[in-house]
């Protein structure tokens, strides 16, 4: 899917670039779903996609298809990576991708992007389970939070609390635009105006 990770990932291999390293992204497949979108983002390094089906469950694309683990080693074996990142603790793929670059002897490192204990139920137990397998095959952890560093506290190597960036060329406080958003909707110069962008998500 396009989401969150997927922006991360976009932007950290976009600024690897512009620091004169050469990262390139592994991934599956567009879901049948996301393909028609896949085209509207242009990647700025190299994207391998493995082959192999995908399981689709709402909007999200499930890759355990043994042949991408296949394909992964050996993309490994034929590139010289100097470091396996994984992004997301809730994938079966870099799970594996992790796994088959230790036994490379190539150093891993994985991001957690998300605090399990919100999750449902139904999944939090595996997923904690599936993030405890992973933890066991990295060399060092990357946590966007304090809370997700915090549910990581058994992991043994190195944890960095590096929270997401912004791009302040771009965002950033612009008084003239300010003041003609809060009298365009009524707001006077003692009113405090609160402004949020994200989802609503229900569980």
């Amino acid at each position: 899917a396009i989401g969150g990770i997927e922006n991360h990932v976009l932007h950290l291999v976009s600024e690897l670039k512009g620091m004169g390293h050469e990262p390139v992204v592994v991934t599956h497949r567009p879901s049948p779903v996301m393909a028609r979108f896949a085209g509207q983002v242009e990647s700025p390094v190299k994207v391998h996609r493995l082959p192999g089906g995908l399981i689709v469950f709402r909007d999200h694309d499930i890759a355990i298809d043994p042949r991408m683990v296949v394909s992964f080693g050996e993309l490994l074996d034929r590139e010289r990576f100097d470091i396996v990142h994984g992004q997301s603790e809730g994938s079966y793929l870099v799970y594996e991708a992790l796994a088959a670059a230790r036994r490379r002897r190539i150093p891993t490192v994985l991001t957690r992007h998300s605090i399990l204990r919100n999750k449902p139920p139904i999944v939090r137990s595996l997923l904690i389970s599936l993030t405890d397998l992973l933890l066991r095959r990295a060399d060092g952890l990357v946590a966007v939070s304090q809370s997700c560093a915090e549910e990581s506290a058994r992991f043994p190597g190195p944890v960095r609390v590096i929270p997401n960036g912004v791009d302040t060329t771009e965002f950033r406080p612009d008084a003239d635009e300010r003041e003609r958003v809060r009298q365009e909707l009524g707001f006077n110069v003692a009113d405090i105006v609160l402004g949020y962008v994200g989802r609503l998500h229900t569980t």
